[in-house]
């Protein structure tokens, strides 16, 4: 919506006052008067008027003095002045002190219209160029914080290359030490300009538009550095070239820095594909990269993982393949491992081309999509040697029994034939006399005693290769390490040997067999109560019980000289003893029943320095041994 300009005539005549008001009401302006010099000084001190009317001929202040009070205070408002004695000099006098026009009186209406309009007219354009100057100045502001500020190296240059206007990037760059660059030349402050670079400026002053991605120049230190530079002319309004403006963004750090990752890419791609451990990406349902050694060694377990195929699987790792698949497919943890067999050319079954893997999946982000990263190992030759190593041991553990066996029946069986030859040779006489009876039947009776012993040798080898079946239901514990420890009491008592019991109370009921569990009980107190017979000094044996997590541990130690630390790994193997008259088979019994109970037992030293012999009993709800 236009403004209505605003008019202030300053006369003391009335006459002129309401004639000036009546020409110029009919226009649409927004028409004032003052009666004298002073009224109209306080008017344009409190309004603004965009055109003042001024007789000169004033009674209370000369007409230029109230001019000049005028301009003073309100320079933007056009003054005409109105004189009945107009002169060459006072028309010259009101102008230089900043008059727009004058007007003589009498005057015509036209001439009146006229220099009113015109006097509007040129403030309107003096104000309309006024804000495009400081619009201008404004943008030119910005356009100069924006360079300035700009990230990049940026400039901008006249045809002569002085700098315009440039970025602090560009004055770290290009500045040559210098702390202002403007109206300085760029040959000036950088004098190592390539004249490739002095050629492609001129291209540019001619409207060309040159890019390069990655171009080289002589650095700072002597080196090569890189650099992207743009080179784009500028206009002015009328479309003439004023000069061009040069971005160049130095990229040495990041060529350096993609030329020592592709270098590492490399060495790291060298690593994967000379790697003894079969590497794939599966992405989007599609094997899109495996090393030599899975094409090699591993080839159909992308089927596996893509597409889920078990039919190169060993019939008995299937199951436990199809759950980790399953498992793989859902994400159920971030990181999923399993071991299986499987045969390299298919479903084969034959024995010989049969592969154990150890096989790791996790996720990543290949390529900036979800992917799964596959790592196989082959540990079938691993397998193999701990199969064979498992046979040593069985066969070891053999050796082991047969050497207890004919050690255990070596004796009596000797004994045996030296009575049955000294039993021949008795009954060799005619007529036995009592004391040859009394022999006989002596020699009889040592005969026997090596029949039981021998007997009592098999019979524990059947328990141990052969132990009952555990009973399993709700147990105490506790009732179970009681009625051992009543059954051991006085034998203990006898021996010198002073039992105390630590027992858990409550203890949870587990499922176990409470008769096993005291025989197992009454054998460590028995094995411990003989390594203290030959000790001087006091014995000790304590029993205790507690819960450990989801377990119950009982404790028997000991006061007695203890197992030496090379030997706890074998003393639960069969017929293992360091005792004249020791089977080895008590031990082994006890590692079988704990081992039944989904157990465990160990062997340390005690507070003492003797023997402590740790059981370890799950807390769970199943009824059956394993």
């Amino acid at each position: 919506m236009p403004i209505t300009p605003k008019i202030l005539i300053v006369d003391d005549e009335p006459l002129m006052l309401r004639s000036l008001r009546d020409l110029l009401g009919g226009m649409d302006y927004d028409i004032h008067t003052a009666a004298t010099g002073r009224e109209g000084i306080e008017r344009v001190s409190r309004e603004s008027f965009d055109l003042v009317l001024l007789d000169i001929g004033l009674p209370d202040m000369d007409g230029f003095q109230v001019m000049d009070r005028l301009c003073r205070n309100s320079p933007r408002t056009r003054v005409v002045i109105i004189t009945g004695h107009a002169s060459i000099e006072s028309a010259l006098e009101a102008i230089r002190r900043g008059a727009y026009n004058y007007l003589r009186k009498p005057f015509q209406y036209e001439e009146l219209v006229k220099t009113v309009t015109n006097a509007l007219e040129h403030k309107r354009l003096e104000e309309d160029r006024r804000r495009a100057e400081e619009a201008l100045r404004e943008r030119e502001e910005l356009l100069r914080l924006f360079v300035a500020h700009t990230p990049a190296a940026v400039a901008m240059f006249d045809r002569e290359m002085r700098h315009l206007a440039y970025s602090r990037r560009w004055l770290e760059e290009y500045g040559g030490g210098h702390a202002d660059l403007i109206g300085r030349s760029h040959y000036e402050v950088f004098p190592q300009v390539p004249e490739r670079w002095k050629e492609e400026y001129g291209r540019c002053f001619q409207g060309e538009i040159i890019k390069h991605e990655e171009e080289p120049f002589p650095g700072r230190d002597g080196g090569v550095e890189f650099v992207r530079r743009e080179l784009y002319p500028w206009k002015h309004e009328s479309g003439r070239i004023g000069g061009i403006i040069v971005f160049s963004e130095n990229i040495t750090d990041r060529k350096r820095a993609e030329e020592a990752l592709r270098e590492s890419e490399e060495r790291f791609r060298e690593v994967v594909e000379n790697s003894l451990i079969g590497i794939s990406i599966i992405q989007d349902a599609r094997v899109v990269f495996q090393n030599p050694e899975q094409r090699k060694i591993f080839g159909p377990l992308p089927r596996l993982l893509v597409r889920g195929e078990l039919d190169f699987i060993h019939p008995d790792d299937r199951e436990k393949v199809r759950g980790f698949h399953n498992a793989l497919i859902c994400r159920k943890a971030p990181v999923l491992e399993t071991d299986f067999r499987f045969f390299p050319r298919g479903d084969s079954p034959g024995k010989a081309d049969m592969r154990w893997v150890q096989c790791r999946a996790s996720f990543f982000t290949y390529r900036g999509r979800e992917a799964i990263l596959v790592n196989t190992v082959d540990v079938t030759r691993a397998k193999e040697l701990e199969h064979l190593v498992t046979i040593k041991d069985k066969m070891m553990s053999l050796g082991r029994v047969a050497a207890g066996i004919a050690h255990e029946i070596r004796n009596p069986l000797t004994g045996i034939n030296t009575y049955l030859y000294s039993l021949g040779n008795l009954c060799e006489r005619e007529e036995p006399d009592p004391e040859s009876l009394a022999l006989m039947k002596q020699i009889i009776g040592q005969i026997q005693h090596a029949s039981n012993k021998i007997e009592s040798v098999i019979k524990r080898v059947l328990d141990f290769s052969k132990p009952s079946v555990p009973r399993m239901r709700l147990t105490d514990i506790n009732g179970a390490v009681r009625d051992a420890v009543n059954l051991s009491a006085v034998t203990l008592r006898k021996g010198g040997v002073r039992l105390d019991t630590s027992l858990s109370e409550p203890l949870p009921r587990c499922y176990a067999d409470p008769h096993l569990i005291e025989q197992v009980i009454l054998n460590l107190i028995n094995n411990a109560h003989k390594a203290m017979e030959q000790q001087d000094g006091p014995r000790s044996l304590e029993i205790a019980t507690a819960v450990e997590g989801e377990s119950i541990l009982i404790d028997i130690s000991d006061s007695g000289p203890g197992v030496p630390e090379g030997l706890r790994a074998e003393i639960f193997d069969p017929f293992f003893t360091t005792n004249s008259d020791g089977s080895g088979i008590g031990l082994s019994l006890v590692q079988r029943i704990i081992t039944d109970h989904n157990g465990s037992v160990s062997v340390g030293e005690s507070r003492w320095g003797g023997a402590l012999f740790r059981i370890e009993l799950p807390i769970e709800r199943r009824k059956n041994p394993r």
